[in-house]
């Protein structure tokens, strides 16, 4: 079995064509219309390392606590990556940049730069006979939305000079940026489907193909005019709606899947189990699970059937501060969450972490999220109650503040800071 996950990064559930988009995206529409695509999914975090740690482990983002790259990954929770090397299977993983994705994660098996697209195809033609657990994360999609790798000194500078656009005082000004912004990123989803994709395909020769992002984008539509971006963790990292929680999944594997579209609510914690059961892999019990590492994503393999999740589960994100430049993290999950957002298919409650104070979503009456309804506590409201009590599950990982400190003097030699 030659299996591939392909994170997307930034895309949105509404950028591919097969998700009722009209950018052009045929190659990501085919795998979709000859496997399984999942209509409603919902991202456990909305930015990359604390998204991707929750589906790799099947564990909610805030009860794994990964705020920083420099964290170990609890080794109390088996990832996908073991449950492939318990069966023997070789993995190898291609990230944005293997200074950050994976740094503390030896079992991903970083192999090398997805940005270095020609060697990685390379050791895809190398292992095309071969069992695999391949991992892949694209990152053009990410802003600046440019399919080259740029020296991080210019990419930290295109980037604010984006920002400044989105952020012009001018309201008139600040929309026409707005789109022109859109535009590129537009255009960066469609040369990542018609341009990178099918040399990736041709080279991975896989069995099984998920292709699923770590969340979606937004440029400031919910920023008030007097309010100014000043971080490209803005774009994605600071509020929980659907535009930047909701993201695509499809699972093309023909001898084991057929094409369905998947009705309900998916979350892509549920990735996880999901494969180790379609797969038969191993899950592992690499050492005594703590109470708030009990795995809560559920297997889907029945859905792939019947094309519909069954048996209820709501879909928890969580948003903490940026911590990601910062020398030191506090130990205590009030300081470092804001708000936890509970979602179903019809309502979601997003509560200030730690306070009284919520708002609740009807997203049939308010798809777009723009009348919330003010709730105090959790009264009036089950997700409201849930919500409540899974936050008291929040933990912060254990951290080491000099390894913090060598970061950073890292990122600002390279020139990110």
């Amino acid at each position: 079995m030659r299996a591939l996950l392909l994170v997307v990064d930034s895309v949105r559930a509404d950028s591919f064509g097969c998700y009722g988009s009209t950018l052009r995206t045929p190659t990501v529409d085919g795998l979709a219309a000859s496997g399984a695509r999942f209509e409603t999914v919902i991202s456990s975090a909305p930015w990359t390392l604390p998204s991707l740690a929750a589906m790799l482990t099947g564990v909610w983002s805030h009860r794994l606590g990964l705020m920083k790259w420099e964290q170990p990954w609890p080794r109390e929770v088996p990832t996908l990556f073991d449950c492939f090397r318990a069966k023997g299977v070789e993995t190898a993983s291609f990230v944005f940049d293997p200074d950050h994705l994976f740094r503390s994660c030896p079992e991903a098996s970083v192999v090398g730069s997805s940005q270095d697209t020609d060697a990685m195809l390379a050791w895809f033609r190398e292992h095309r006979r071969g069992d695999y657990f391949a991992f892949v994360h694209y990152w053009w999609t990410h802003v600046p939305y440019l399919r080259r790798k740029l020296p991080l000194a210019t990419w930290n500078r295109v980037c604010l000079e984006i920002l400044e656009l989105l952020s012009a005082s001018d309201p008139d000004e600040r929309r026409v940026n707005r789109e022109r912004v859109k535009g590129l990123y537009a255009l960066a989803v469609e040369e990542f489907s018609e341009q990178w994709l099918g040399a990736l395909l041709d080279a991975a020769r896989a069995d099984m193909i998920v292709l699923v992002s770590d969340h979606g984008e937004s440029w400031g539509e919910r920023i008030p005019q007097d309010q100014r971006l000043d971080d490209v963790f803005d774009l994605h990292g600071n509020h929980l709606h659907d535009e930047v929680i909701r993201v695509p999944w499809i699972l093309h594997a023909p001898a084991l899947v057929p094409p369905v579209v998947v009705e309900g609510l998916a979350r892509t914690i549920d990735l996880m189990p999901t494969l180790v059961d379609l797969l038969d892999l191993d899950y592992p019990e690499l050492h005594a699970v703590r109470d708030g590492f009990v795995r809560s994503g559920r297997s889907l393999a029945s859905a792939l059937t019947s094309g519909r999740v069954s048996g209820g589960g709501a879909a928890f994100c969580a948003r903490n501060r940026d911590f990601v430049d910062a020398e030191a993290l506090p130990t205590e999950p009030g300081d470092v969450y804001v708000e936890l957002a509970c979602r179903d298919l019809a309502t979601k409650v997003i509560a200030d972490f730690g306070g009284e104070h919520a708002r609740q979503y009807d997203l049939t009456a308010d798809p777009g999220e723009l009348r919330p309804a003010a709730l105090v506590g959790s009264a009036g409201s089950p997700l409201a109650g849930a919500v409540r009590r899974e936050m008291d599950s929040a933990v912060v990982a254990p951290h080491d503040p000099d390894d913090f400190a060598r970061m950073k003097r890292q990122l600002r030699s390279l020139g990110y800071l």
